[in-house]
């Protein structure tokens, strides 16, 4: 992920459907590599955030594509695959910036998406 539009991004408050940069773990919790994410929900008393994993490399399934036609601000530098069986919960002192933000219908889409991992 490349810097876009962080001088905008960084002086708003985080929200839902948001892309930041932070530390993701790996399941095994051994490490952790630096990667986009996408806030799917914001604890503002704990200052805790959900997100879900983002890579450029399609593993198709339980996947949502998602290009710079799904952005309401910045840009992605390639196409990217929202990996939405990957969440986690991270601290806001862990997110190093944020880069972009999904519209809307997209947002919706993979709330959805894992809506269905539930039921």
């Amino acid at each position: 992920m490349t810097s876009i539009n962080t001088s905008i991004m960084n002086n708003s408050i985080i929200q839902t459907g948001d892309i930041v940069l932070v530390p993701f773990p790996f399941t095994n919790l051994k490490s952790k590599k630096t990667r986009p994410a996408i806030v799917i929900y914001t604890e503002e008393q704990n200052q805790d955030y959900i997100l879900v994993g983002i890579t450029s490399h399609s593993h198709k399934q339980n996947e949502v594509q998602i290009t710079n036609k799904n952005l309401q601000i910045g840009r992605l530098p390639v196409t990217s695959y929202v990996r939405y069986t990957k969440i986690t919960t991270l601290h806001n002192s862990l997110i190093i910036k944020s880069v972009a933000k999904l519209n809307q219908e997209t947002t919706k889409q993979i709330l959805n998406k894992i809506r269905t991992l539930f039921v």
